[in-house]
């Protein structure tokens, strides 16, 4: 049991695709085993810096409010677009290059105007997230 202590991934649920019937899995944490075992073009995530967890899925399966909506655990409260306006969330999508998931795009951040929110989301330290997702270079171009 001391080993699961320090044992950061796991599965964390099948959630059922609304859009399709099928079902789909969602990691907290993922190995890069369990990364690329979700077969897909592209990956949808969520990094909540108050506790530094990564949920990651099929980007095909579902959209962010549909995973966010779905589960208490995720949500503990908190308002959807308001984490997402106070940064406290890192929402985003990303693509396989080179080996290595990399960030791409995050509608959320894209949607607002720029001088509705500023750089402090790189304050956040959302560097933790590169264990999984290069987010750098998106978040410096997304910035500049």
């Amino acid at each position: 049991m001391r080993f699961l202590k320090y044992l950061n991934e796991k599965f964390f649920e099948r959630m059922k695709n609304k859009y399709t019937g099928g079902s789909f899995e969602i990691f907290v944490n993922p190995t890069k085993s369990e990364m690329k075992s979700i077969k897909a073009d592209y990956l949808r995530f969520m990094a909540d810096s108050s506790n530094k967890k990564l949920y990651v899925w099929d980007g095909d399966a579902s959209i962010h409010i549909d995973v966010w909506n779905r589960y208490e655990k995720i949500k503990k409260g908190r308002d959807f677009f308001k984490v997402s306006r106070n940064n406290e969330i890192l929402f985003g999508v990303c693509e396989l290059i080179g080996g290595n998931w990399v960030m791409n795009g995050s509608d959320e951040l894209e949607s607002r105007p720029r001088d509705e929110w500023s750089p402090e989301i790189l304050l956040q330290d959302f560097k933790w997230v590169n264990k999984y997702i290069n987010v750098d270079k998106f978040l410096e171009e997304y910035i500049d």
